[in-house]
């Protein structure tokens, strides 16, 4: 059986709620496109250093410089995960299965051949 990592979270309201749930997958191995956008959101608050109060609108110096720069941004399309047609997945493992037992076929002696004496 696989590990699972659980999180346990806790809700104060309405009332106190605590519960387990599955940590996110993302969490702990994220996608090239996230990677990406975390990078890009670090790079933009990292642009507030020294600056104290308040931007114009209102907003912390960080919080202005991430919503001035991320605002409708995406990962670029190469890093973006596309998934697989059903079909071609099901090749896929297919192919795996046939490269494998080809490898185990490779290994094996041929039925016919002589066992060696024993010594």
């Amino acid at each position: 059986m696989e590990d699972r990592v659980v999180q346990t979270v806790i809700r104060t309201k309405p009332r106190l709620k605590v519960y387990a749930r599955a940590y996110p997958v993302t969490a702990l191995a994220p996608k090239d496109a996230q990677v990406n956008r975390r990078i890009a959101f670090a790079e933009a608050a990292k642009k507030a250093k020294g600056l104290k109060g308040l931007a114009p609108d209102g907003l912390p110096w960080a919080a202005h410089f991430v919503k001035e720069e991320l605002s409708g941004k995406t990962a670029p399309k190469e890093l973006k995960y596309v998934k697989k047609p059903k079909w071609l997945e099901e090749l896929e493992k297919v192919k795996a299965s046939m490269e494998l037992l080809a490898r185990i076929c490779a290994r094996a002696p041929p039925p016919y051949a002589k066992t060696p004496p024993k010594s």
